[in-house]
């Protein structure tokens, strides 16, 4: 080989991805890694600000052809990621079915405190990154220990949704994932709407978002779409001011009965009276 030639133009530049080796290792898959490190990458660089974090939104395909996979391999890695808890995703409008994404800086997964990776060896003599055992075994990113009263208003949604017969009660796994348990924290701090419309309208009581799933379920429409705490935070503004509107409209015909009672009654006392 001639150590004179110029190195092809791929080698030399042009736009590329670097990923730490340690990252591969922990993560045991070259394809998430390379996700992980395009997400770090735009997230620098993105002015998407939601609940105090910057996200990045994209398609697969946009994904893919940025990092010469396939959209089903990038998909595939960043569920991966997402169900580890290095990954967070969102999706700010509840219409708008974009996901957007951001990194858990504070992971264990940084701290190395996840179970570390070995390697086997395959039959060509290659090295192949295997994850451990104890390490596959968490991948669903559940909370570990929760506010009891979160953990109570997430078992009061999925009981609601159960009688209400819309879909299976959501499981108790479900019900312990941090997406479930940070929605309901953020509707308990009054943090509710959805990005266009967002509302800090202080603390919520566990009372008043229980009313307002009583409400909901009692609802032809809003049963079927207040499905999880998400749609519960983001739609909270709408539910109030239509359950406002319908108190509102039965205050003038309880009145009307109310003065009909009175008259009646009078009408009655005076009969009493005459005879």
């Amino acid at each position: 080989m001639n150590h004179t030639q110029a190195k092809p133009s791929l080698l030399a530049s042009g736009y590329f991805v670097q990923v730490h080796p340690e990252i591969v290792r922990k993560l045991g898959s070259a394809s998430q890694a390379l996700c992980l490190q395009q997400l770090s990458y735009w997230l620098e660089r993105s002015d998407n600000e939601y609940e105090g974090h910057i996200w990045v939104y994209n398609t697969y395909e946009l994904w893919a052809e940025n990092l010469g996979l396939t959209a089903r391999q990038v998909k595939s890695a960043m569920t991966a990621l997402e169900e580890l808890g290095v990954v967070v995703s969102c999706q700010p409008k509840a219409y708008d079915r974009t996901k957007w994404y951001t990194i858990d800086y504070n992971h264990d997964f940084w701290n190395g405190q996840i179970s570390p990776i070995h390697e086997t060896n395959m039959s060509d003599g290659t090295d192949k990154i295997v994850p451990s055992t104890s390490y596959t075994k968490n991948t669903k990113r559940t909370i570990e220990t929760s506010d009891p009263t979160i953990d109570e208003l997430c078992n009061y949604l999925a009981n609601a949704i159960e009688s209400r017969g819309l879909r299976k009660r959501p499981s108790a796994d479900t019900l312990r994932t941090h997406r479930w348990q940070n929605e309901m924290r953020l509707l308990l701090a009054g943090k509710i709407g959805e990005m266009d419309t967002l509302e800090d309208v202080g603390s919520l009581s566990a009372d008043q978002i229980k009313s307002a799933i009583d409400w909901a379920m009692n609802n032809e429409f809003w049963a079927k779409n207040i499905l999880s705490p998400n749609s519960l935070r983001l739609k909270y503004p709408r539910l109030r001011m239509e359950a406002q509107a319908e108190k509102n409209k039965r205050q003038p015909r309880a009145l009307a009965s109310l003065e009909k009672m009175r008259e009646e009654l009078k009408t009655t006392t005076v009969l009493e009276i005459a005879q």
